[in-house]
């Protein structure tokens, strides 16, 4: 053990005790005081009104939006005793020539309006043996078709077409026009 005599000894730990971080003061950061702005805030612009009724409906597009195999597992393969989700959206005439929607997703897109039908659209099978379901309302109309849904899928061509319903209605209840060819049509086959 080293031993430290008088002033020499002293300065000596006092140095050691700095280097080490020791030491008897603590220093803090000085806070940086923030700038006084005397400007009055801008304020927001004010919301525009909701639009009084909806664009034209143009399509009721419709894909497939998940596949899965007979353990319900999400796959990329469509095959036999398996099971596709077809989803629909309609696209309102807004937005450039393939329309967007106009629904609580995306309410920027017609003034904050919904226009999508809270029922859904009217689907048909056009080929297939499969079962099927309609979801989301549903039972005779919706927003997605669960293709296997009993049994899982059939071997074969299938094809699933989704179209307005005849007395299609906004989120208020209001009338909403519909352009020519608004149904769209999706096929796949199962191996």
């Amino acid at each position: 053990m080293m031993r430290y005599n008088g002033l020499r000894g002293a300065l000596a730990l006092m140095i050691l005790a700095i280097a080490c971080g020791g030491g008897n003061t603590v220093s803090e950061p000085k806070p940086v005081p923030s700038p006084i702005s005397s400007a009055e805030p801008t304020p927001l612009p004010s919301p525009e009104p909701t639009p009084a009724s909806c664009p034209p409906l143009q399509e009721w597009g419709v894909k497939i939006h998940l596949v899965m195999d007979s353990g319900f597992n999400p796959t990329n393969v469509i095959a036999e005793g398996g099971h596709v989700v077809l989803d629909s959206t309609p696209r309102f005439q807004v937005g450039g020539p393939n329309g967007q929607p106009c629904n609580g997703e995306h309410p920027e897109n017609c003034g904050g309006r919904e226009c999508e039908d809270p029922r859904g659209g009217v689907w048909k099978k056009l080929k297939g043996d499969s079962e099927w379901k309609i979801e989301l309302p549903g039972p005779d109309s919706g927003f997605q078709v669960h293709v296997g849904s009993e049994g899982g899928l059939k071997p074969g061509q299938h094809e699933f077409q989704v179209c307005p319903r005849p007395d299609i209605t906004d989120g208020e209840g209001q009338p909403v026009q519909v352009l020519a060819g608004a149904c769209d049509t999706v096929g796949f086959w199962v191996n």
